[in-house]
């Protein structure tokens, strides 16, 4: 059957009524994003900042950046893979360890944040297109199937007390469309469900956990007037699944200043001031003390201290035992610090 073209196969046999009771699975695709949101991975849940942390936790569009001075913020990312000096069947994308039998792959990922006060909402999709074979010959593009799986979701959220709490809803859809590579209408599959993700990040703690949570989309065949459901001679599945997922991830830093990882933004600041309903506002950190978040790496160096006593009379310092100290960012060596007596 997979050596007979497609035309061959329709004058044989009829074509099906009914698509096939089965479900198709369907495969996000390779990790996108920036640099950082890569090479920390799934973790990055737990961190959720700008426009670029939005396909992990929608609780980013109400984080406000720690240096934020304006009332409002506008951010957005864009990510695109596409391998052309590499050949079809070297490629590794879906990460199974073994060759893709795709004969091409492309995939997109954007995002557009708004933020004003309290108050976040924002737009993130993901497009992935791949080329298969649908016959033993693969003579051309009749003979290819193209597929495309498209998740979005609109999202807005909202920051509680002293930006601790963050909540994020929203709306996510599964899209997928499968046509012949040379061209032809598309069968479409869809459906839509509710995405709900959180952040706590406790004002004077290292640490911040965030939770997300994408439901199981099942997309029915949208079927259109004249369809059949049938492509290059094969019978088409009857629904299409995107899993459910469920994202647990914690950050922790370390190092000088770890205690201002969730400091407020100026913005923050002002905002509690003039409306912040008799909540306190933690004190301000001058701008000067080694930074406590953002993306800058925590550096941690020792200084052995000797500290001394001196008494009434002159006599020779005793040193007692040392203690191990952090040393400022700045002080990239260990430190020798001593105290002198006079008589």
């Amino acid at each position: 059957m997979l050596g007979a073209s497609p035309v061959a196969w329709a004058q044989e046999t009829p074509p099906p009524t009914e698509p096939r009771p089965e479900r198709l699975y369907l495969n996000p695709g390779a990790l996108l994003g920036s640099a950082r949101m890569v090479a920390m991975g799934g973790a990055y849940v737990g961190i959720a900042e700008g426009a670029a942390g939005l396909p992990s936790n929608l609780a980013s569009l109400a984080h406000r950046g720690p240096a934020l001075e304006k009332d409002w913020d506008l951010g957005f990312t864009l990510s695109w893979l596409d391998l052309p000096f590499t050949g079809t069947r070297k490629r590794d994308v879906d990460n199974d360890g073994r060759p893709d039998e795709s004969q091409d792959s492309r995939q997109l990922l954007g995002g557009l944040l708004l933020q004003y006060k309290r108050f976040g909402i924002g737009f993130a999709m993901r497009n992935s297109v791949v080329s298969y074979c649908a016959t033993a010959a693969c003579a051309g593009p009749s003979e290819r199937i193209r597929v495309s799986l498209t998740q979005s979701v609109l999202a807005g959220a909202m920051s509680f007390g002293q930006d601790e709490f963050i909540l994020a809803l929203g709306i996510y859809s599964a899209q997928a469309s499968f046509r012949l590579d040379s061209g032809g209408t598309d069968l479409r599959y869809g459906d839509t469900g509710v995405a709900v993700d959180i952040l706590y990040r406790p004002q004077g703690r290292p640490w911040r956990m965030g939770v997300s949570v994408r439901p199981e989309v099942v997309g029915d065949w949208r079927r259109e007037a004249g369809q059949v459901p049938e492509l290059a001679g094969r019978t088409l599945f009857g629904a299409v699944v995107s899993p459910a997922v469920l994202s647990v991830g914690a950050s922790w830093r370390f190092g000088d200043g770890a205690e201002r990882y969730n400091r407020l933004s100026p913005a923050a600041r002002r905002h509690l001031l003039v409306e912040g309903d008799a909540l306190p506002v933690p004190p301000r950190t001058p701008w000067t003390r080694p930074p406590g978040g953002g993306s800058s790496a925590p550096r941690w160096t020792s200084s052995p201290a000797w500290t001394t006593r001196c008494p009434r009379a002159p006599s020779r310092p005793r040193p007692t035992r040392p203690s191990w100290a952090r040393a400022p960012p700045s002080r990239r060596a260990s430190a020798w610090s001593t105290t002198r007596c006079r008589a």
